[in-house]
């Protein structure tokens, strides 16, 4: 009898042990996903960047004085040159 008893024990434990190993191997392909706004050279930004997209008539769409100077410091917008 007490191997029997032994036998079940055994047999659960490896049956715990083999849904455990199989829960974290789905866990390692879960997949980051990152929010992108902006993409500059086939990069992903979150944030704003100085783009010639971004940049496009920036004072209409209600661009910050920092990203209007930012923006016609690299593309020359408003400049007489």
């Amino acid at each position: 009898m007490n191997k029997k008893i032994l036998s079940a024990c055994i047999v659960a434990l490896l049956t715990l042990g083999t849904c455990s190993i199989t829960q974290t191997s789905y866990a390692g392909e879960s997949t980051i996903r990152t929010r992108c706004d902006f993409y500059d050279h086939g990069q992903c930004y979150d944030h704003w960047i100085p783009t010639r997209d971004s940049c496009y008539r920036i004072s209409d769409r209600g661009g910050t004085p920092w990203q209007i100077a930012v923006c016609a410091a690299k593309f020359g917008i408003g400049s007489r040159g």
